[in-house]
């Protein structure tokens, strides 16, 4: 998750750059040239300000979808074994790709590691 921010971090500082800037005195008129004049005027370091407060702004926010997501998981599933009385699993049809992406890892990561995840796990 934090890798991925960082490698578009240039592009997330340019996009707020380019909406912010006054048009009047355009400094930034496309993404090479702004991209080139950060690194001109601020160097590498400039490419990346602000990466840090957005990378941590992720964890809170990926916490929330992730509880509201076990919670819904059990509320749907408990309705639907109520309902139905049957007691098998089923895949509850909530947020999509990313979370049956996410449940797969999981499982696949807690089988194969039976003493858990480390703290640098492969999901984090």
């Amino acid at each position: 998750m934090f890798r991925s921010r960082t490698a578009v971090a240039p592009l997330e500082r340019l996009k707020i750059l380019l909406q912010v800037q006054n048009p009047h005195s355009i400094k930034y008129n496309g993404t090479i040239q702004g991209l080139k004049y950060i690194w001109r005027t601020e160097g590498f370091r400039g490419l990346f300000k602000g990466n840090g407060t957005n990378c941590a702004r992720i964890v809170p926010n990926s916490a929330v979808k992730f509880f509201s997501y076990e919670q819904a998981s059990r509320g749907i599933l408990a309705f639907y074994r109520e309902k139905t009385g049957d007691r098998k699993f089923i895949l509850v049809p909530y947020v999509g790709l990313n979370f049956a992406v996410y449940e797969s890892l999981k499982d696949w990561l807690i089988k194969s590691k039976p003493f858990g995840l480390v703290e640098d796990s492969e999901l984090s």
